[in-house]
C-alpha cells in the first residue's frame, strides 16, 4: 500500500513535470479507458492483497471484514464523492462522465478478482420425470448437476429442478435438448458472479 501511494504520487509529478498530453481530447474516450486502465491498476493491485490507499483502503477492509465485494465498496465511496463535488461545484454534466468512468472501473475490478464470467447457473422444471433428461445432458454436454425433488405450490403434481451450471457456449446446446424432451418446461437461466469449489 506505501508502495502504491508513493508511486502514484510519483507519476502524478513526473507525468505533471514532462505535460504529457493527452492521448485523446475525446470526453467519452478519456472517461472510458480512463475507468478500464485505473480498473485493471486497482484490480492487480487488490488482486496482490494491497491497496491503493484512500478509499481503496477502505473498500479492502469491509471487502475482508463484511465480504462486501471490493467493486461494490469502490462504486459506492466514489459515487458518494462525485455526488458531493457535483453539488459543490454545480457540475452535473462531468459528475455524470465520472459515474461511467467509475462504473467502468468497478466492473475491470470484479473481472480481474473474480474472472470473466463464462458460466451459467441454470434451473430447469418441469413435471415430466427429469432422471432422463439429467441422462440425456450428461451424456450429450458431459455436465452434472443435481435434481431438487419437488411440487409445485398447490402441491397437485411434482415438479422436480435440475440445478446445473453451464459454460456459455454450451447453453444453445443444452436449450435444444431440453426443449425437445418437454416443450412446457420452465427454464431459468442466471449469470454465475462467483465459483468458488
Amino acid at each position: 500500500t506505501i508502495i502504491c501511494i508513493l508511486s502514484i504520487s510519483i507519476f502524478t509529478y513526473i507525468f505533471d513535470l514532462i505535460k504529457l498530453k493527452p492521448l485523446s481530447d475525446e470526453l467519452l474516450l478519456a472517461t472510458l479507458y480512463g475507468g478500464v486502465t485505473v480498473g485493471i491498476g486497482l484490480g492487480l493491485i487488490f488482486k496482490g492483497g494491497a491497496s491503493a490507499g484512500g478509499g481503496t483502503i477502505l473498500a479492502k477492509i469491509l471487502s475482508v471484514k463484511y465480504k462486501f465485494k471490493t467493486s461494490n465498496v469502490i462504486l459506492g465511496l466514489d459515487t458518494i464523492v462525485v455526488v458531493l463535488v457535483a453539488t459543490t461545484y454545480n457540475s452535473i454534466e462531468l459528475a455524470l462522465w465520472s459515474l461511467i468512468s467509475i462504473f467502468a472501473t468497478s466492473k475491470l475490478i470484479d473481472t480481474i478478482l473474480v474472472g470473466a464470467n463464462n458460466q451459467k447457473i441454470v434451473h430447469i422444471s418441469s413435471s415430466k420425470n427429469l432422471t432422463l433428461l439429467s441422462a440425456l445432458i450428461s451424456d450429450q454436454l458431459d455436465i452434472k448437476g443435481t435434481i431438487v425433488k419437488g411440487s409445485e405450490l398447490g402441491e397437485t403434481e411434482n415438479k422436480d429442478i435440475i440445478f446445473i451450471l453451464i459454460e456459455k457456449n454450451k447453453l444453445n446446446t443444452l436449450k435444444q435438448i431440453t426443449f425437445q424432451f418437454d416443450a412446457e418446461v420452465r427454464m431459468i437461466v442466471m449469470e454465475a458472479a462467483e465459483i468458488n469449489g
